[in-house]
């Protein structure tokens, strides 16, 4: 792993001797070992042609090393690069190269000719990560005719420091034990380098280095790291195994890595700490400061760390003279011919887990470096990744879309096999149904349907062999859909219900009194298999069709053949969460209906708010809610939380005396899962507080997964609940799909059994079924599209607040929707509401829908992407001229209460600065 840490100009003497100097170090808490396993002096060594321009060969000196960070020549004493007097600028830039758990470990327990060798192979392996920053980073920047050129630097001046050891916990500190292993390097980069020769400009040989091209490198530098770290030690006998994107040494247990890994347990408690407050994990700043905060004194120098090492691996039930020596012979490398394969398989096929258009069709060109770096882990040395990437770029199997936009040869052919196919469908000529039996089933529809929805009933009844219903939220779709049904039934045909949740196609199903109701993948698998025979008798229905996956939709066509296919979406909603975004490309291929009539929201007001943040209008759908006092915005995260859930209780409360039960509420969240848990849990403890549930307490615990650790859930009788997987039932009581909401009606603590009552009907869970549940009172957006309510209350306004879950989320209420956000998320001061509400406008403008490689426009977006930057920091200065202006608007107001509260034109230039910042921002990132 690779950290970024800048060196601030005032914070350069000391960090100087943290690096360089035994007793920096020990303050600090992690420091270099000499023989006997007692703190040293870190012997540091320079590295890059910049310090070989300075004459820069022996061991560094701290007094050498600030003459560099002050931008000065240590022989001549010359400024080569001007600092800033107020000791605000930046002095250099430390990369952390850390080993993993597991060679750390190995390291610690090895014996001293191991350790040496394994220390050469770290050494190495850095030492080629600096060698790839140096070759390929831009990290110069040079004005050419008025437009800013990155360019790679001639030379960096890079000092490297070991330690061998992480901080102390809490605990080692108080017992006076020496901390964990953790090999690690710090590679202090001087913010002055050399210029390449062919690109000196009258500014001179020396130039500042742009610090953000090293955050912007540190995957793939890492990656480099990694590789080359995991090709010596197979070199030495050890055997490596991929987990994720990173690479830890073969029988080396989860359960021995975390008994040498006090500190960072401590890190994840305090991120615990701040995942509960905040109802997220920290941003990467957040995260340092949390580190920096839980950090603990070092205690009087403690004895040996070798012999407490050792006796800290009995402890963990391995014995430590198991690690004296690999335990293999030297693996011989792959042939570059196979590697290349294997990377060139593992980035582009489908099933992949490591497949570059896992998530999103396209991907850019640091996307790809990075994918390539830690694609050759275990298989070539970091060394070879630089012509690996150029080869794997070469790859047929790659296709360039722009100057920076990729994606792979099989996502392309699956779009256009599913867009032909789909054009196929549309000029396919089935036969209108009769107009007398459309007439018919539209006269007898449960309710009236609008000169619209007929319209739409109409179109889709129509000749050809697919149509699609842009539905927006609230529109009436269910209905349309149950006449189009009804109407195909009458025709003779099979009614085909299907949806990607299961819990969608179960409603679907019902709703349209399907003969068959299926999730997309089961229905695939049944044709497939056979057990399912599907032709021209059968109309397939599929419902949230814009959140259907590109492989899916290829599977789909290929799994209906012959019979009548109507899908209804909308692309102005939810994303697939795998590579998607054909819909808007479908609705140019086939005959499109669209609803647009909003037959939820029972005020007219919100139906103009919801019109509004569907076009990305943030700031005019947000007034609506705040004039009606149906926005609060908290201090922080935990009380926007608790405000939630007050409202929630009491509108409850309220709704219980009126007849309505607790499921006609919903909190919902667009963060993380552990916020889903912690609105769950308040929502429990007022209701037990209030004795609305069972006495008796069912234990439930969930498998761990990913990496991540289970969750423990306390149920009693009375609880909402919902399904987080499929159960599957004794004998032949249909299962219960994932995402199945429900009361439990009974819970037997001692027989570990639970009676859960869904909307039709009852079903028993036995012990080995209990885990599949989940407190229900709160969702997180992704799960609650196509779900309606009477009231819901919105948690949001975080960094992963966008136009298409705001949508969503506010879309679900019939009576009122109320949102929760809080100026901690929202990166304003206390007090400044307005600040809060316009950033909170912005993000909900955002537009984070996913796009086809074949996009029409994707190239026009892509391209405009070279220039997002520079137009977005100039979008930046606007916004913060109007920002003033509009705090300038707030003081007179309050120095006069006769002056308006909102200049209708600088709300307006406001709205449209800050949506045009973060267009740009978005447009970047992607």
């Amino acid at each position: 792993m690779m950290t970024v840490h800048k060196i601030a100009g005032i914070d350069a003497c000391g960090y100087a001797s943290y690096l360089a100097s035994r007793d920096g170090a020990c303050r600090r808490g992690d420091y270099y070992l000499g023989r006997e396993g007692q703190q040293a002096e870190a012997p540091g060594t320079w590295h890059g042609r910049g310090a070989e321009e300075l004459g820069l060969e022996r061991e560094v000196s701290r007094d050498t090393l600030l003459k560099t960070w002050e931008g000065k020549d240590p022989g001549t004493g010359e400024i080569v690069v001007r600092r800033s007097a107020s000791g605000d600028h930046v002095a250099a830039v430390d990369c952390t190269f850390s080993a993993p758990k597991s060679v750390s470990v190995t390291w610690a327990l090895a014996d001293e000719p191991t350790r040496t060798a394994i220390e050469a192979v770290q050494d190495r392996a850095v030492i080629t990560a600096i060698d790839h920053i140096e070759a390929t980073v831009p990290l110069l920047r040079r004005r050419v005719d008025g437009e800013i050129r990155h360019e790679v630097a001639g030379g960096l001046v890079a000092a490297r420091f070991r330690h061998h050891t992480s901080r102390l916990s809490a605990e080692q500190q108080a017992r006076g034990e020496a901390p964990d292993p953790q090999l690690h390097d710090h590679v202090a980069i001087a913010n002055m380098a050399l210029r390449d020769p062919s690109a000196r400009s009258t500014s001179g040989r020396w130039a500042a280095i742009d610090s953000r091209e090293l955050y912007r490198v540190a995957a793939e530098a890492g990656a480099v790291y990694r590789a080359e770290l995991a090709g010596g030690l197979q070199a030495l006998g050890y055997p490596v195994l991929r987990e994720g994107r990173y690479v830890e040494l073969a029988g080396i247990s989860a359960h021995v890595r975390e008994a040498f890994s006090a500190r960072a347990v401590e890190v994840e408690a305090a991120v615990a700490g701040f995942v509960a407050e905040h109802g997220r994990r920290p941003r990467d700043d957040e995260l340092k400061d949390l580190v920096v905060r839980s950090r603990h004194a070092k205690a009087a120098e403690s004895g040996p760390a070798f012999s407490q090492w050792q006796a800290r691996a009995r402890a963990a039930g391995v014995d430590p003279r198991d690690f004296a020596r690999p335990p293999g012979a030297p693996a011989r490398p792959l042939e570059p011919a196979l590697a290349l394969a294997q990377v060139i398989a593992e980035l582009t096929g489908p099933a992949s887990p490591y497949a570059l258009t896992r998530t999103s069709a396209t991907f850019d060109t640091r996307q790809l470096r990075i994918a390539v770096a830690e694609a050759a882990q275990g298989r070539l040395p970091g060394s070879q990744v630089e012509p690996l990437i150029a080869v794997v770029q070469a790859s047929p199997q790659l296709v360039q879309l722009t100057e920076c936009h990729w994606t792979t040869q099989p996502m392309l052919d699956a779009e256009r096999e599913v867009v032909a196919a789909v054009a196929r469908r549309a000029a396919r000529r089935d036969g209108a149904l009769p107009c007398p039996l459309v007439d018919r089933a539209v006269t007898q529809a449960r309710v009236p349907l609008s000169a619209g929805q007929q319209a739409a009933v109409r179109t889709l009844s129509g000749p050809e062999g697919i149509g699609l219903l842009v539905a927006p939220a609230g529109a009436g779709k269910g209905e349309v859909l149950r006449v189009v049904a009804e109407a195909h039934r009458e025709a003779g045909y099979r009614v085909i219900a299907l949806a990607v949740a299961g819990d969608t196609a179960q409603r679907l199903a019902g709703e349209t009194e399907a003969d068959v109701g299926a999730t997309v993948d089961s229905f695939v698998h049944r044709v497939t298999t056979g057990r399912l025979v599907v032709g021209q008798s059968d109309l397939v229905v599929v419902d949230e069709a814009g959140v259907v996956e590109t492989w899916r939709w290829q599977a789909l066509l290929r799994s209906t053949g012959a019979a009548r296919l109507i899908a209804a979406g909308d692309s102005r909603q939810l994303s697939p969460i795998e590579a998607g975004g054909l819909w808007p490309l479908l609705e140019r291929q086939v005959p499109t209906t669209e609803l647009t009539e909003n037959y939820r929201a029972r005020q007219p007001w919100a139906r103009d708010a919801w019109a509004a943040l569907r076009q990305g209008r943030g700031l005019t759908a947000l007034e609506e809610f705040e004039r009606r006092g149906q926005i609060v915005i908290s201090d922080t995260r935990l009380e926007a939380r608790r405000a939630a859930v007050d409202h929630w209780d009491r509108d409850r409360r309220e709704g219980a005396r009126e007849g309505r039960g607790a499921e006609h509420y919903l909190l919902l969240t667009d963060s993380s899962n552990a916020e889903v848990d912690a609105l769950n849990r308040a929502a429990q403890r007022r209701r037990l507080a209030a004795g609305e549930l069972g006495f008796a307490t069912l234990a439930v615990t969930t498998p761990e997964a990913e990496g991540r650790r289970g969750r423990l859930e306390d149920l009693h009788t009375g609880d909402l609940v919902h399904f987080t997987r499929a159960v599957y039932l004794d004998g032949d009581a249909r299962r219960v799909e994932n995402g199945s909401r429900g009361v439990l009606v009974g819970v037997d603590p001692e027989r570990r059994t639970a009676d859960v009552r869904l909307p039709n009907r009852e079903v028993s869970l036995d012990e080995a079924n209990l885990d599949a549940l989940r407190l229900g009172y709160a969702q997180h957006v992704y799960a609650a599209q196509g779900r309606t309510v009477e009231r819901a209350y919105v948690v949001t306004g975080g960094w992963q607040t966008d136009r298409e879950t705001s949508y969503v989320g506010i879309s679900r209420a019939r009576d009122a929707s109320y949102v929760f956000a809080d100026l901690s998320s929202l990166d304003a001061e206390p007090g400044e509401r307005e600040a809060a509400m316009a950033e909170l406008a912005s993000r909900v403008g955002i537009s984070r829908a996913k796009s086809a490689a074949l996009a029409t426009d994707a190239g026009d977006r892509v391209a405009e992407s070279a220039t997002a930057e520079t137009t977005a920091l100039s979008a930046r200065e606007r916004w913060e001229a109007l920002k003033s202006t509009y705090r300038d608007q707030r003081l007179r107001r309050e120095a006069d209460p006769r002056t308006p509260r909102r200049e209708d034109l600088v709300a307006q230039r406001i709205e449209e600065e800050r949506l045009r910042w973060y267009e740009h921002d978005c447009e970047r990132k992607r």
